[in-house]
């Protein structure tokens, strides 16, 4: 035993770096500590000293294992005994004994020719396993022959290691999670380069250090603490005007109140006025009725006014948001403009820049085959061929980039043209090219296993038309919407065709009734003369997979199970009659012209499920949806039938049927006779 126990006596001067030099002088692991009348108040070991100082991070975290490691680590092999172990730890006076095992690598150096050398080879010792004074003293009190025993039989595996660039605080929480008091330190081949312990971790707190840190950590505190009481100055500031903004909005909403009663006073004034006016007109219309059909007609009539009123006020809020959009729009594509300017412009330059670099390297090693060993190592390092050749795709890549952000925001710029009121000649092309531009988000989306929406164009050669741009664009993307709100989540191949040509003699032949397709030939002759053949082509081609099955029509079924009367204006099928009549729904909207004149055909078709008559017969009324709630308004299609047909002379139609696709036909004249002012 220890002739001289060292204590420490409880004292309002000592502190736990006392304790902490003491056990470090003394090189002991348990300090007593002493009441002043003799009693045993406790035992100090380097354990409670580490969880009291857990905010030593603060140093910890800044140094590393490296720097406290001890490098003199005794080592053994695994074929001694633990009598060994327990001797060379009396020795060396130590608590463990590493067990390790010599293993033979090697390695290849590259000469500067690029020629492998002779393989080098040498030995390094690995660590395996570890063996405490702890497990040879329980060994020795289980009565076990020390002797006899082998390391590798007693030793603890595998070993939890750190490497020489942990910091301290990683090694300590590492020590925590596992419940050890030692890590051995090993290097990037697993070598063994030292040991850590709790002591190592002690001798990194040094107590001036700590006293320093300490008083840094007050000055801190008083810091924040003064920091604190401004905040809390401004925030009873701020929560004085707070008050003093809710007093001034309660005053205004007192104000509100007050106008509102007397507004509902006077709406309250109006509508018995209106009863009054009522009556009379009931009145009146009693003493006038001179037929029940004329009074039904008279009301038919108010009633599509006030609808018509109410859609007109809808088109006008809708009219001036999209107004608003363009100009939003048109000030994002300038504001985006500018910087990928600067890129695409610099692009250039830095191609050349480049080119003439990696000229200037070639040149280099071509005089000098057979640089330095550092050069070479560097050049083997970085992979200068590679490098070389990615540069060259890094540009590209980035040329591509900018190319495609210059054509999003020309496509925003032609977009954004929704408030123009002038009428001017543009290439329809750009047009439907911008919008797909903007859906381009939607077209690549996939919410079901299924591949992107495929969009064929088929464009004819078509001069420039005289129009309104903004409004065309505005009817293209509500068709394309509509389209991509049935095919995204459509199960198999989905698909859009845009088709353009030049049509000839009177605008609108067999399409002037209601945009519905009732006219002359009806909706099953436009489609087999379009549909079909769109179908067929692409099936043939082996783009569109199934369409047939979900969105073409059949040519055999129409030409064995149908008969186009074009004189009584009807489509008899073989099960079934659809009865088409010829009445023009114009809607206060006249033909501009019923002369031969030339104009174009924008056709947009999908392989969607379609939709019945009822629903077609209906697709351009105001407020007439079919999506879910908040989904759609209503107004898409009316609008896009009042910028075709009132704003342009042309005429739209749909043609579509449960499970055969969706057809939307435009007609747009090249030349406009008397514009229409929007």
């Amino acid at each position: 035993m220890t002739p001289r126990v060292i204590t420490l006596t409880l004292s309002e001067r000592e502190d736990i770096f006392t304790a902490l030099s003491m056990l470090r002088q003394h090189r002991i692991r348990h300090l007593p500590i002493m009441h002043p009348d003799g009693r045993l108040l406790g035992i100090v070991t380097p354990q409670t000293i580490r969880r009291a100082l857990q905010p030593a991070n603060i140093v910890t975290k800044l140094r590393y294992v490296k720097d406290v490691m001890m490098r003199n680590v005794v080592c053994a092999p695994a074929s001694d005994s633990v009598l060994d172990l327990a001797r060379a730890m009396a020795l060396h006076k130590i608590s463990c004994v590493i067990i390790t095992e010599t293993r033979r690598l090697q390695t290849e150096l590259s000469a500067n020719s690029h020629r492998i050398s002779e393989a080098e080879k040498y030995q390094k010792v690995i660590p395996v396993g570890i063996v405490t004074e702890r497990d040879i003293v329980q060994f020795q009190a289980l009565g076990l022959d020390l002797g006899k025993m082998r390391s590798s039989d007693v030793m603890s595996a595998p070993l939890f290691c750190l490497k020489p660039e942990d910091t301290l605080w990683f090694a300590h929480e590492e020590m925590q999670r596992r419940r050890v008091r030692r890590l051995v330190v090993v290097g990037a081949a697993g070598e063994l380069l030292g040991i850590v312990s709790q002591t190592n971790l002690l001798q990194a707190l040094e107590p001036t250090e700590m006293y320093s840190v300490i008083e840094l950590l007050q000055r801190v505190v008083e810091d924040r603490t003064k920091e604190l009481k401004e905040a809390n100055q401004q925030l009873k500031g701020e929560v004085e005007e707070r008050r003093k903004a809710e007093a001034a909005l309660q005053k205004a909403h007192d104000e509100l109140q007050k106008k509102v009663e007397e507004r509902t006073a006077k709406l309250q004034k109006a509508n018995r006025l209106l009863k009054k006016d009522i009556v009379r007109r009931e009145q009146v219309e009693a003493a006038l009725r001179e037929s029940e059909a004329q009074s039904r007609s008279q009301a038919e009539q108010l009633e599509k006014t006030l609808h018509k009123l109410h859609a007109t006020q809808m088109q006008l809020i809708q009219a001036e948001k999209m107004s608003s959009l363009g100009q939003l729009v048109a000030g994002i594509a300038h504001e985006i403009n500018n910087p990928v300017n600067f890129i695409y412009g610099n692009l250039a330059h830095a191609n050349q820049y480049i080119n003439e670099i990696i000229d200037l390297v070639v040149l280099f090693r071509e005089h000098y085959p057979e640089p330095e060993e550092e050069i070479s190592q560097e050049i083997q390092d970085m992979d200068l061929d590679f490098m070389i050749v990615d540069l060259a795709k890094i540009l590209n890549s980035m040329r591509i980039g900018a190319d495609r952000i210059r054509s999003i925001v020309l496509s925003l710029r032609n977009f954004s043209r929704l408030d123009e009121s002038e009428m001017k000649e543009v290439d329809i092309h750009e047009g439907i090219e911008s919008t797909l531009l903007i859906l381009q988000h939607r077209l690549g989306e996939a919410n079901l296993e299924n591949s992107q929406i495929k969009v064929i164009k088929e464009y004819g050669k078509l001069p420039l038309v005289e129009c309104y741009p903004g409004l065309l664009n505005q009817v293209f993307i509500n068709i394309l919407t509509n389209a991509l709100d049935v095919l995204e989540n459509q199960l198999g191949q989905r698909a859009i065709l845009i088709h353009t040509s030049i049509g000839h003699g009177e605008l609108g032949i067999g399409h002037r009734a209601s945009g519905i397709g009732h006219g002359e030939l009806g909706p099953y002759a436009l489609r087999a003369g379009f549909a079909y053949d769109f179908a067929q082509d692409k099936i043939g081609h082996g783009e569109l997979g199934t369409w047939g099955v979900s969105g073409a029509w059949d040519k055999e079924d129409l030409a064995d199970n149908s008969k186009l009367r074009t004189q009584d204006l009807r489509l008899e099928a073989k099960n079934s009659e659809v009865e088409t009549n010829s009445k023009l729904k114009t809607q206060n909207s006249k033909l501009k012209t019923q002369n031969s004149e030339e104009f174009i055909v924008i056709r947009i078709a999908d392989n969607g499920p379609g939709m019945g008559e009822k629903v077609r017969n209906r697709l351009f009324e105001p407020f007439f949806t079919t999506k879910n709630v908040g989904k759609g308004t209503g107004l898409g299609l009316s609008i896009s039938y009042q910028i075709v047909v009132e704003k342009h002379g042309g005429q739209i139609d749909c043609i579509s049927a449960p499970g055969r696709g969706t057809e939307f036909r435009l007609e747009i004249p090249l030349r406009q006779s008397a514009p229409y002012r929007v």
